[in-house]
């Protein structure tokens, strides 16, 4: 069990949950989900990344209208993601 807890109530919530049995519904819930994105982070970096590499192509090409646009696009995916 990994734990990541700020503060002491998060810690005590945390300790007291060990002792939940999910049923079989709730499981097979989590692992479809799972299934569906094994690591959002990773994801999520990735799709980072490449909108970092596309950018730079666009601004090494001039297409500095294109840049906004995109970035717009981008940073309205990003806050509407959290």
């Amino acid at each position: 069990m990994i734990i990541g807890s700020t503060s002491v109530n998060q810690l005590k919530e945390i300790i007291n949950s060990q002792d939940i049995i999910l049923n079989k519904k709730t499981l097979n819930e989590i692992d479809s989900a799972h299934l569906e994105n094994t690591d959002p982070t990773l994801d999520k970096e990735f799709k980072l990344l490449n909108y970092f590499k596309n950018a730079t192509k666009l601004i090494s090409e001039g297409k500095f209208l294109d840049i906004y646009t995109k970035s717009v696009k981008f940073i309205k995916k990003i806050i509407n993601f959290n």
